[in-house]
């Protein structure tokens, strides 16, 4: 369902339509969607248990938007795959947000996508902080071009790669 701007409207309808499926993977890459279209993926994610793999890249997503789909994935035990790429308003504080995600008993994402989103600095401090003691993710992919990413915060995802405990 990739390309097709959905927008918040069609994804309300498809989240609808989603309630008691078994679909596994869902591609919604580049379909403009709003805090309000997020709201309704995250309160199938509330529900939905079979779903591992989300990709949201090339949507416009911003800080409110990602912390509504945190509050719904928060409690997903299933979710293995998260691409927020290329979504350029997602500052260091919507990074923060996925700390909750992180932390949660219930998270076993492996992979995450944060391709073309220029959170700099402070954004990579608060998801290198979110990230201390998760045991799931295996690997997170982002661009440092733009981002002003400093000695200090590299220092700090060394650290977090170093540590074996």
């Amino acid at each position: 369902l990739s390309n097709n701007r959905i927008g918040d409207q069609g994804l309300q309808a498809l989240v609808g339509g989603l309630v008691n499926c078994n679909i596994e993977q869902l591609y919604l890459s580049h379909n403009s969607f709003s805090v309000s279209g997020l709201r309704s993926l995250g309160s199938l994610m509330q529900r939905e248990t079979s779903l591992t793999s989300l990709w949201l890249g090339r949507n416009a997503i911003n800080d409110e938007g990602l912390e509504c789909l945190i509050e719904g994935i928060v409690n997903c035990c299933s979710l293995q795959t998260l691409n927020l790429s290329i979504n350029h308003s997602i500052t260091a504080v919507g990074l923060t947000s996925l700390s909750t995600f992180f932390r949660s008993d219930n998270c076993c994402l492996e992979k995450l996508w944060l391709w073309g989103i220029d959170f700099g600095d402070e954004g990579a401090a608060a998801l290198a902080d979110g990230l201390k003691g998760n045991k799931s993710l295996t690997t997170l992919q982002f661009t440092s071009d733009g981002s002003d990413i400093t000695a200090r915060s590299w220092a700090a995802f060394s650290k977090l790669l170093c540590d074996t405990s």
